[in-house]
Parts: C-alpha cells; structure tokens; sequence
C-alpha cells in the first residue's frame, strides 16, 4: 500500500526494475486482497513507465498466471484491478496480448467456470477499450457468433462481455450497439435471479447507459427483436420467445422513462423535444402502441402501463397515426414474418371497429415466410477467429515454452526468484554453487 501511494518521476530502468518485480510477485502470492490489489495495479504503472518496455518481457511468465489468478479473486477490487492490468498490457504490448493475453481469456469465457468467465469477461472488457478501434471491431461477428451460440456455457460467457464492455468503453461502444443488443435481447432466458440471467443483465445494463443517448440504435433492436419472436415453431420455442417479448417490453418501457426524464412541465413524449428526435420518439410509442395488441397478458401489462406514462391520450393517438398505419401496412404484406402479418390483422379488425382507421383495400397478402434475424458470418480475418476461439499462438510466440510451467501449476517464491535472475545473462555466467545459492 505504502507503494501505490508513491509517485513515480521518471522512468523505470532495468535495475530498478529487477527489485521491483520481485517484490510485486510476492505481493500477488499473498491471501491478503489488498497486497494483490495493489501489485496488480502498479504492475501496470510499471508496464507503463519502463524505459524500454522488452524490458518487463522476462518476468511475464512469473506475473501473468497471478494476474490470472486475480480474475476469479473473491474480492471484486482485486478481480477490477487485474482486469484493468491485462488492459494495460494490450497498450503496450500488443503483440504479446495478441498472441497470448487474448486467446488465454477467450477460452476462460467459452469453456471456464462462472467465476472464470466473469473475471475474463472484464479483463477483455479492458482489452477493448486500450485496443486500436479498427482492430476492435473486427471482433464484432466473433462476439455476435458467440452470444448466438447453441451451448448455454459459451452464450453466457459472451453475454456476460456484452455487459461488461459497455461500462468499460463508455462511449467508445456506442458502434457495437446495433449488432450486440439484439443478441443480448435473444439471450434472455427468464431465470428469477437477474444475475443468472446474463441477457437481461447485459441489455438492463445498456438500456440506463445509453437509453436517452441514443434511443435509435435501440427502437431498431427491439423492434427486429419484438417481431422475430411473434412467431415459433415449437412450444419450447414459444415459451421462450414470451419470455423475450416480455422482458423487451419491459426494456423498451425503461428507455421510455429515460427519454422521459428530459420532458418539461406539461409535455409527453411526442413533445420532449430535448432528447432525440421526434422521429425517433414517435416510433418508440408506436412500437409500445403495437405492443398493447399482444396475445400475453403481462405484455400487454407492460405495454399499457408504458403507454400511459407516455401520454397516450386519445390526441397522441391521432396525431401518431399515420406512422402506425405505415407499420401496420408493412406488417400486414409480411416485411415482419408471418407473427407480425397476423397480428396486424388483430389491430386492422379492432381499429376499423372503433373508426380509428379505415380497411386495408385491396386482396389479402400471401402468409408471409418466418421472420428472423440476419445470419452471421465468422471475422474476414483468420487470425481473429483462432483468438476468439481461444487458440493460443505458441508455435509464433517465442516465449510459449517458458509459460509452459507457469500455466501448468503454482510455483515456490524460489522458484519465481529463480526464474527472475535466470533470465540475465550476466547471472548466467556465474559459477553454478553461486546460482544455486541463490535459486
């Protein structure tokens, strides 16, 4: 602790260095979560303010399995300051992470435990965020791939990155938005405890972040959501797809209530012209609107109360019809799937009952096909496919074999020591009962 409170004012030489490591390799060794709080994060100072960053390559076999082992840490701050290192390492050693740091964390998300694939999740979280924007977004289909997968394992542990990165990027996720939410929207299950239910969680998580920054992006997932799901093939399907219906209009009334936090005295959500465009506010009531008219009831619970909250009085209604006859109409010629074609002959029927709207003229539309969202194919890059299947590079990294040891099981402080002096040359050439001595 005494050491994290120091300020460093220059840059940290090789000789500096080898008594630093030694002492923050004990500090990750230890019970205490403090010590390995600490140690983590000024590992990462270190890496940062190294003279010559080759320099830190040498003790990485040492510090990284306990960087590692600080991601299923029960105390959360170790597990956050790890994460946070591993971040670290991909700014100022890329190639390291690339061919290491990240594939090793792909494989704790696809195949380890909860705990393994939490801490991995936030750790690659951090990598994101320190990683060039270009390369990031290459990850996009390998993520989007991963939160569709058919094992509940590997899903989980990509839904649980998609609620991680959000928090970690901040505004440097906003481009992810439109491909990963709906993945999370489809990876909701409906388990009672929300922290067992890795979609839910993600997608809460993203809708009070980014609900009145960019309602767009969102109106389009929940509506490609909300109608692929109006239709399934089997009751387990259906059972599921309620679910998912219900949850997204629940949602979907959330980011109506932040929208709603921007309105003034007197107006609704038509008029709250201060966050968004009325464009935009107008199709997010109309998809409530079109919600209402769902076969389950807590939908249609949820709907209605949104509905109301939003200023859904008969004026609204009139003023916002044209756009919910565009929809309507859409609905009714199947650019939505057969559900949605269905279901707009429910709304036509009550509505040109009330004389609200007049009949659809013209022949019924052919039953339209089932609708679903668009297919997704693996990365154009190789390479980004083999990390984020978790293949670690060890015929290209010319270290692989020296981790070896380190990966396969726990070391003795001696060991580590040894480790340390045995990588300078100049220790190398002292006489063996001198370098016994001191392993």
């Amino acid at each position: 602790a005494k050491m994290g409170n120091k300020t460093f004012l220059s840059l940290i030489d090789p000789a500096s260095l080898s008594l630093l490591m030694p002492v923050l390799v004990r500090g990750l060794r230890e019970r205490d979560s403090m010590s390995k709080k600490w140690s983590a994060q000024i590992f990462g100072s270190t890496s940062m303010l190294v003279q010559d960053v080759d320099d830190v390559r040498p003790y990485l076999k040492s510090v990284v399995p306990l960087l590692q082992a600080c991601l299923t840490d029960p105390v959360q701050e170790v597990v956050r300051e790890g994460a946070k290192a591993f971040g670290i390492l991909e700014q100022v050693m890329p190639e390291y992470s690339r061919k290491y740091g990240q594939p090793w964390l792909f494989g704790r998300l696809r195949s380890g435990e909860v705990s393994e694939q939490l801490g991995a999740s936030l750790a690659l979280a951090e990598v994101m965020l320190k990683m060039d924007k270009t390369r990031a977004a290459e990850f996009l289909p390998e993520i989007e791939l991963g939160g569709r997968d058919e094992r509940l394992s590997i899903r989980r542990g990509y839904l649980e990155l998609m609620d991680a990165m959000p928090n970690a990027m901040k505004m440097d996720f906003v481009p992810f938005i439109a491909k990963l939410f709906p993945v999370m929207l489809m990876g909701i299950t409906g388990d009672k405890d929300k922290d067992e239910d890795a979609g839910l969680k993600a997608a809460t998580s993203l809708v009070m972040r980014f609900g009145d920054l960019c309602p767009d992006l969102l109106y389009r997932a929940f509506q490609a959501v909300y109608m692929a799901t109006l239709h399934s093939c089997s009751p387990e399907e259906e059972n599921r797809h309620q679910i998912i219906r219900d949850r997204t209009t629940m949602l979907l009334g959330k980011v109506i209530d932040k929208v709603l936090e921007h309105k003034r005295f007197g107006q609704d959500l038509l008029n709250t012209d201060e966050c968004s465009t009325r464009e935009t506010r107008e199709a997010l009531l109309v998809l409530i609107f079109m919600m209402r008219w769902d076969l389950d009831a807590s939908v249609k619970r949820y709907a209605n109360g949104t509905w109301k909250t939003a200023g859904g009085a008969p004026k609204v209604q009139k003023a916002m019809m044209p756009s919910i006859e565009k929809l309507l109409s859409q609905m009714r010629v199947g650019d939505f799937g057969i559900g949605a074609q269905k279901m707009s002959a429910r709304i036509y029927e009550e509505l040109v009952k009330a004389g609200e709207i007049e009949a659809p003229a013209g022949e019924e539309p052919p039953a339209a096909q089932h609708f679903s969202l668009p297919s997704v194919e693996h990365a154009a890059n190789p390479e980004i496919v083999r990390i984020a299947a978790g293949e670690i590079f060890e015929d290209e990294l010319g270290e692989a074999g020296a981790f070896q040891r380190a990966i396969s099981g726990s070391h003795s402080a001696t060991e580590t020591t040894g480790d340390l002096l045995g990588s300078h040359p100049k220790f190398s050439q002292q006489a063996p009962e001198v370098r016994a001595h001191c392993q």
